[in-house]
């Protein structure tokens, strides 16, 4: 199938501008903000592993609890008092960007 209408050339279907272009029209849903209270039991049942990190996106500081035990677990009593700040700052910033 031919795509139509495209001024550089005329481009089959599959050809990656063409799928791009179309995968682009499609709106993304806005991400649900993420819960303090999934976040407090995922931290309290397994965030030695950084299961809290893991929900909440942050990527690397979970790699670095799952590594290192939740840095001896004194990480993991520390994020129990900084964790609202925590879930407020993520969702503040994917409501800035959605």
């Amino acid at each position: 199938m031919i795509v139509s209408g495209d001024s550089r050339a005329e481009r089959p279907l599959w050809f990656p501008s063409a799928i791009v272009a179309r995968v682009s029209s499609i709106e993304t849903p806005h991400p649900a903000p993420k819960s303090l209270a999934l976040a407090y039991v995922l931290c309290v049942f397994a965030g030695v592993f950084g299961a809290h990190y893991f929900y909440l996106g942050v990527t690397r500081r979970a790699v670095l609890y799952l590594l290192t035990f939740g840095c001896l677990t004194f990480g993991v009593l520390i994020d129990l008092f900084t964790l609202p700040a925590e879930v407020r700052r993520i969702n503040r910033a994917a409501s800035a960007q959605g």
